[in-house]
């Protein structure tokens, strides 16, 4: 069976780049001539489903103040069928949805799931500058939190988004941080957004 990659892009906070996280890592993968399916679960804007290059299946996980658990579980089922052969599978989750999504996964134990069916788990995460760090870094803890009692856990991946302004608090640096000091051994990368200025995005949260 061919081992895929599944890519969860998570943040409690909305406009942070959960779907710029989501469209650079289609991008990537796919400049590496590797195949990739995107999903969007987003209930509120799913703006990753605007790039129809991307061929991007949606799935509304969340309809109105519920969560959808069928909608998921055929998701997941599509993810460990053997007939669906491509190397990365990622999938943009709204604000909306990161409670009861994290709480369902938990419950329904989608992560061992996936990795008993050979699927390679990343969860990323960003942690964004500014207004936004205490609610990012927040929502960083309750998903390392949450993931890492499994084993093996996730590889947790953590992008810095400086788009309003440098990645700390107080002086203090994600690195430096009490969450990253937690839960570092979890996390696989650290990756840094350039920060841009005076560029247009589009749909894009830089």
């Amino acid at each position: 069976m061919k081992q895929k990659h599944v890519h969860f892009v998570m943040q409690g906070k909305g406009g942070v780049g959960k779907t710029l996280i989501s469209y650079l890592l289609a991008q990537y993968y796919s400049s590496l001539s590797q195949t990739v399916q995107s999903y969007d679960v987003d209930g509120t804007n799913q703006s990753l489903s605007l790039f129809e290059e991307l061929k991007v299946k949606k799935f509304d996980v969340v309809v109105g103040d519920n969560f959808n658990t069928k909608a998921f579980d055929d998701l997941v089922a599509g993810l460990i069928d053997e007939n669906n052969q491509y190397d990365h599978a990622i999938i943009d989750s709204g604000a909306s949805s990161f409670v009861p999504l994290n709480k369902y996964m938990l419950q329904s134990e989608t992560v061992p799931l996936l990795l008993q069916n050979e699927c390679y788990v990343l969860i990323h995460c960003i942690v964004y500058g500014g207004q936004g760090i205490l609610d990012t870094l927040n929502g960083l803890y309750a998903i390392a939190s949450c993931y890492k009692a499994i084993f093996p856990p996730p590889k947790l991946v953590v992008w810095l988004n400086a788009k309003d302004a440098p990645v700390e608090y107080d002086g203090v640096t994600f690195k430096e941080s009490r969450v990253y000091e937690m839960f570092h051994d979890n996390i696989s990368a650290v990756v840094e957004l350039p920060r841009f200025s005076g560029v247009d995005f589009g749909p894009f949260a830089v």
